[in-house]
């Protein structure tokens, strides 16, 4: 007999029917239900909600790691030192967070029957959003795991990458070995759209190939036809076909639920803590590995974006100088602009001209200005315009500079380009051994796009 309400006095009878369709009372008898574990946590638990009734489990120690995990402890007695560590990974909204809560009801023998339901997850979230959050549960009796169970709840994943995830995972298994099951939460009714497609994907490029599946957890369940299943097919996420859990959590809070969905939940549940094939011992070395390997390509990647950026600049600058070079006419008045330089005139300060061109001819007349003798004076290099053209003119000197810069801009250039080479090479030897560690065994995106700007420049 289950769903027995705890605490509570049954009385039991059996009856007889004979062939005539008779019934007679053939056993009768009183049975009181002990107390469950659930009904003992009530205690020390927070109640959070008074219709329905809701309490929250206290975890007895909370620790913040700096690198954005959260690992909550409950319960301090240690039962069992044997231990199951689930990582429960999935899109945004795929309804993680109200498993883990329907896990400690099947796990601290919630009744149906019972007026109340249980949480551990917290929607006051004191540290950031996209904390790891690691639920420590201690073997106890009463517990229908016999076992201490380790519940590793992962932000939920975009189709965008997301590299503040990527780090923290690789800080967790600095510390996790081994875990015994990597959970792929997806709603019933998913489909493999392309954004679905990218998720999947960021997913599956987390793990090792030490952990050669998933186990599909199937949320939003209304007993009908998985269209998960044909997705995650269609996407080439590996799984063993009849190694997928079915649950609808969805009315676990509402106070009415339907209890022939409560009894599909307690199956599925039962199934995947009492099977001893679903749990198995999975190395997360390769996955280590994998994670430090591709945090190496994002950053050779974004390196890479910034030399394109550079190159890409000095490119525009390049291209100008090569059209004005086209539109102007050949420098073949440099000796004519040039000549007078050498040439003795006399100018006068104050009324910015030349009077005398050129003292050295024969017959000088003098000033033609009527200026003060003393603003005169004989030098080389005549006004031009009221400038003082004693050197060679501006439009000279730009051509210089155009040249100079150019023939610099193209070293610089060069230097760039060398440096991307590198970073291609170095990206494509990251690639190499990622594929043949990876779970998910595809080159990475990066490595196309940059030898894809590569070919695309000039020369």
């Amino acid at each position: 007999m289950s769903n027995l309400k705890n605490e509570t006095l049954y009385e039991i009878k059996i009856f007889w029917e004979d062939s005539n369709g008779d019934e007679s009372l053939m056993f009768k008898t009183e049975v009181r239900t002990v107390a469950s574990i659930a009904s003992k946590l009530l205690k020390s638990a927070e109640q959070i909600c008074d219709d329905p009734l809701i309490y929250r489990i206290c975890p007895i120690k909370i620790t913040n790691l700096p690198e954005g995990i959260q690992i909550r402890e409950f319960f301090s007695d240690v039962k069992n030192k044997d231990e199951r560590s689930i990582l429960l990974l999935g899109a945004r909204g795929s309804g993680k967070s109200t498993l883990v809560d329907a896990i400690i009801n099947y796990v601290t023998d919630v009744a149906f029957a019972d007026n109340f339901r249980l949480k551990i997850t917290d929607e006051k979230k004191t540290q950031g959003e996209e904390d790891i959050v690691c639920y420590k549960i201690r073997c106890q009796d009463g517990l229908k795991v016999r076992f201490n169970l380790n519940i590793i709840d992962v932000p939920g994943f975009e189709s965008r990458y997301n590299e503040s995830i990527y780090q923290k995972l690789l800080a967790l298994f600095q510390s996790v070995r081994y875990i015994s099951a990597a959970c792929l939460v997806v709603p019933s009714f998913c489909r493999l759209t392309e954004e679905n497609r990218r998720i999947f994907n960021n997913i599956l490029s987390i793990f090792g190939n030490d952990i050669n599946y998933v186990v599909p957890f199937i949320t939003f369940d209304d007993t009908g036809e998985i269209k998960a299943l044909s997705s995650l097919k269609a996407a080439n996420v590996p799984f063993v076909e009849h190694m997928h859990f079915r649950f609808n959590n969805s009315q676990l809070f509402s106070g009415n639920e339907n209890k022939e969905i409560w009894n599909t939940r307690q199956t599925s549940m039962q199934n995947l803590f009492g099977e001893p094939t679903v749990f198995g011992n999975f190395p997360v070395e390769k996955t280590r590995d994998v994670l430090k390997t591709r945090n190496t390509i994002i950053q050779d990647f974004e390196n890479s974006k910034t030399l394109k950026q550079q190159i890409e600049q000095k490119e525009v600058i390049l291209k100008d100088y090569d059209l004005r070079k086209r539109r102007q006419q050949p420098i073949q008045r440099s000796v004519e602009t040039n000549w007078h330089v050498r040439t003795i005139c006399i100018n006068c300060t104050m009324c910015k001209q030349t009077c005398v061109f050129d003292c050295s001819v024969k017959g000088c007349l003098g000033c033609q200005c009527a200026c003060s003798f003393a603003h005169h004076v004989k030098e080389y290099g005549r006004y031009r315009t009221h400038e003082r053209d004693t050197l060679k003119t501006v439009h000279i000197i730009e051509d210089q500079t155009d040249q100079k810069n150019e023939e610099r801009l193209q070293i610089e250039k060069r230097t760039l380009l060398t440096e991307l080479n590198m970073i291609y090479d170095s990206l494509l030897r990251l690639a190499e051994f990622i594929t043949t560690i990876a779970l998910h065994n595809e080159p990475p995106i990066e490595v196309k796009n940059v030898r894809k700007f590569i070919e695309s420049l000039p020369n």
